[in-house]
């Protein structure tokens, strides 16, 4: 899965000499290899890559994203899942959505799953997860209130007009 996503960031619709990719990687097997490979990919394209590495899974995801996030040198920041994968176009969408409010922190896409017409039951759990994603959007927006994260891929806006910064915690 992290191959297809960091395969997926090489095809954005976006100027490669603009992105910044950092991989947070905690990971102690074959996943390392796969992950410099894929970094090196990547940097051959014109991306400018880094892998951000501990040598222990202690506090999970949270304390990954923690470690990397000092790399980070962009305005916004898009955050993806190992098992992620992003559509061309999700850069300039998620920078459209922030020009309508220069206040706004983050945007937060909808959910995909990649195995969704694999059988019934994928069928089925996409569909729960759809309608489940729905209703949460739609309750949070009409409660004026940010959107949970679901750690999934969103955008960070960490402009000061925000208030959102890059040393911004990530909670488990």
């Amino acid at each position: 899965m992290t191959g297809r996503t960091l395969d997926a960031i090489k095809g954005l619709n976006y100027p490669k000499e603009s992105l910044q990719v950092v991989v947070a990687d905690d990971s102690s097997d074959e996943t390392r290899a796969l992950i410099d490979s894929k970094v090196e990919a990547l940097e051959s394209s014109g991306i400018t890559p880094l892998v951000s590495r501990r040598e222990t899974r202690d506090g999970f995801k949270s304390v990954a994203l923690n470690h990397a996030a000092p790399f980070l040198n962009g305005e916004y920041v898009l955050l993806l899942d190992s098992d992620s994968t992003v559509t061309p176009n999700v850069l300039s969408r998620g920078l459209a959505a922030f020009g309508l409010d220069p206040k706004m922190g983050f945007v937060s896409f909808r959910v995909g799953q990649y195995n969704r017409g694999q059988s019934l039951i994928t069928r089925l759990f996409a569909l729960q997860q759809d309608q489940g994603d729905t209703i949460t959007k739609m309750g949070s927006y009409s409660l004026d209130a940010p959107y949970s994260f679901q750690g999934i891929h969103f955008d960070v806006n960490t402009s000061p007009t925000t208030g959102w910064v890059l040393d911004q915690r990530f909670d488990s």
